[in-house]
């Protein structure tokens, strides 16, 4: 269906929204989410920048499984297909479409997020999905699925397991650029005797001791982890996708299978582009659960960071780079971010003059320019700073941070405004001394050449409604 724009999104734990989760999800377009790689949620929000309603469907734990199933779906209604590029490589190699091309006309009913879910999402300004459906709860359309597989001849039963045949799928690892015969040969433990081929998956396994059963037409068994992704996205998105997202992991095999199953369900192509979000690691390497390294959203609160500066941390790099965590690095995001929150504190929202208008389109076209650029949040942000660093007034500086900030959903306006009446009612209680003792430190720094905390503490002068001139005499203010 043309009219329709889709993205799936990654696997994340819903409850404990881990720091590497939520960098995938603040990727693909889940609204503003927890803590992973940028991708998904900047994709989502772009929509919203545009003009756009956007659709999220984030399913429950898959059946059997300890994380969840495979993912977010991010629906696009009513996207203009406009833009159908591919990239780099013909046929096989498929990439995220331009930003400016999800064009959307629909608006869409957004549900309520699932109660209790993945904490600390909320404070990430994550958005909450539109769908929440259980798969447990889609058992009889997996198995429907699955009958219709072995109908076609995709799929054959083996003493109670269900595999997919993939040889019979002509284009199978066409996405991870992977040849069926090479991977065969890759494999080096024993293959069953039920499998016609080592590299058929599983649509369907049997029952085992002390896991969750149901009954189907090979017996009492429970779906494979693919089947589950396709069945319960076409249940609530129909037939196309145009963006199905998830960790660079899920490219192989996960995505690949997805693929092979679902365009040999249906007869004709299912997505037409593939968003993969790269690792969030730590110094020492992958960032995972299995190693104790599952920081959470509560954790960083808990050592007195602001969520957002999480946020801001993952945008600063791209989603198809690795992302590498330590403190240090966070505590360079914090600083940053205070310093932005800072300048932004100085503006007047109340001083007089127009908005100009040709400057914030020509803004908004560079801030559109990036994010066509393959979602180049880093260049994004930097058009943050260009704004501020111009000669426009501050009602057009203003305008134009709410703009950039439907994206980047980075708080700019509300954490600036809190500053900004915190700074003033710091400055109504000051004394000369205090005030004094500020402009001192500032010249200190400037002597030491520390142009920044020099900057910083200006900026925090200006916020009280203070101003400092420099002289040949010296500082003087106001």
């Amino acid at each position: 269906m043309q009219g329709t724009q889709t993205v799936a999104l990654g696997v994340f734990d819903h409850h404990h929204a881990g720091v590497g989760h939520v960098h995938t999800h603040l990727n693909d377009g889940g609204g503003h989410q927890c803590i992973q790689p940028p991708g998904l949620e900047i994709l989502h929000d772009g929509g919203f920048f545009l003009g756009f309603q956007l659709a999220v469907h984030q399913p429950h734990p898959a059946v059997g499984q300890q994380r969840l199933g495979n993912v977010l779906v991010v629906g696009l209604d009513g996207v203009q297909p406009a833009v159908r590029h591919i990239l780099d490589g013909g046929a096989d190699q498929i990439h995220l479409p331009p930003f400016v091309d999800l064009a959307v006309q629909k608006a869409v009913q957004v549900l309520p997020p699932l109660a209790g879910d993945a904490p600390g999402l909320d404070r990430l300004n994550i958005e909450p999905a539109t769908h929440n459906p259980k798969a447990t709860e889609e058992i009889d359309g997996m198995i429907a699925m699955i009958s219709t597989l072995i109908e076609k001849g995709y799929a054959y039963e083996k003493n109670g397991t269900v595999y997919f045949r993939t040889r019979k799928f002509k284009n199978y690892g066409q996405l991870s650029k992977k040849n069926l015969d090479d991977m065969r040969a890759g494999i080096r433990i024993a293959v069953s005797d039920e499998k016609e081929d080592a590299m058929d998956f599983v649509l369907w396994k049997p029952k085992k001791e002390g896991e969750p059963a149901w009954v189907s037409p090979w017996g009492e068994g429970r779906p494979g982890w693919h089947i589950e992704c396709s069945c319960i996205s076409m249940k609530y998105f129909g037939e196309d996708l145009d963006i199905h997202c998830g960790g660079i992991d899920n490219a192989f095999p996960h995505h690949t299978n997805e693929i092979a199953q679902s365009e040999a369900f249906l007869g004709h192509p299912w997505c037409r582009y593939w968003f993969h979000v790269h690792h969030l690691n730590t110094e020492s390497g992958k960032m995972s659960k299995s190693k104790g390294e599952f920081l959470t959203v509560t954790l960083l609160e808990e050592k007195g960071y602001d969520p957002l500066v999480y946020r801001f941390f993952c945008l600063q790099s791209h989603y198809r780079r690795n992302l590498v965590f330590s403190y240090e690095n966070l505590d360079n995001a914090a600083a940053a971010y205070g310093k932005l929150i800072a300048r932004i504190a100085a503006l007047d929202p109340e001083q007089p003059g127009p908005v100009d208008e040709e400057a914030l389109s020509a803004w908004r076209a560079r801030f559109e320019q990036a994010m066509d650029g393959d979602l180049n949040t880093s260049l994004a942000i930097t058009a943050l700073y260009d704004v501020l660093k111009s000669k426009a007034n501050d009602a057009t500086k203003l305008s134009a941070l709410e703009n950039f900030d439907q994206v980047l959903g980075l708080g700019l306006l509300e954490h600036g405004d809190r500053q900004r009446q915190a700074d003033r009612k710091a400055a109504q209680e000051a004394c000369d001394p205090e005030i004094d003792a500020l402009i001192r430190q500032r010249a200190e720094a400037k002597r030491a050449k520390n142009w920044a905390e020099a900057d910083r503490i200006r900026d925090v002068l200006n916020a009280r409604g203070i101003t400092i001139i420099d002289t040949p005499q010296g500082t003087k203010w106001s």
